[in-house]
C-alpha cells in the first residue's frame, strides 16, 4: 500500500505565480514519483482541473483559517502526511507534521 500524502494545494489557481506555482509543481513532482497516493486539497474546480494527474478535494472559497485550524487537522488525522507551504498549522498538531 502506497504511502497517503495530502498537500495543502490551496494557492494553485489558473493565473498563479510564486506560492502558486510552488504548490503546483510539488504536487506534480510528488505524482510523478509514482510511489504516493497523493490528494491535493484545493479551492476551486480549475484549480482541480490544474492536477488531472492526482485526486483532488475542492475546499471552496471559504476562510483560510477554517482550512487551517480545523481543515488540515482533519487531514492530518486520514492522511500519513501533510505537506504545506504555509506558515500556519493547526492549534494542538501532532510532532509529526
Amino acid at each position: 500500500m502506497k504511502p497517503r500524502i495530502a498537500i495543502d494545494a490551496t494557492a494553485v489557481a489558473p493565473a498563479g505565480k510564486g506560492h502558486a506555482r510552488s504548490q503546483r509543481k510539488l504536487v506534480e513532482s510528488l505524482a510523478a514519483l509514482g510511489r504516493y497516493d497523493i490528494i491535493a486539497y484545493v479551492r476551486t474546480p480549475e484549480a482541480a482541473a490544474l492536477l488531472p494527474s492526482v485526486k483532488t478535494n475542492v475546499l471552496g472559497s471559504g476562510k483560510a483559517l477554517g482550512w487551517e485550524q480545523i481543515g488540515m487537522r482533519k487531514v492530518l488525522h486520514d492522511s500519513d502526511l501533510l505537506v504545506t507551504l504555509g506558515d500556519r498549522l493547526p492549534v494542538g498538531s501532532e510532532s509529526r507534521i
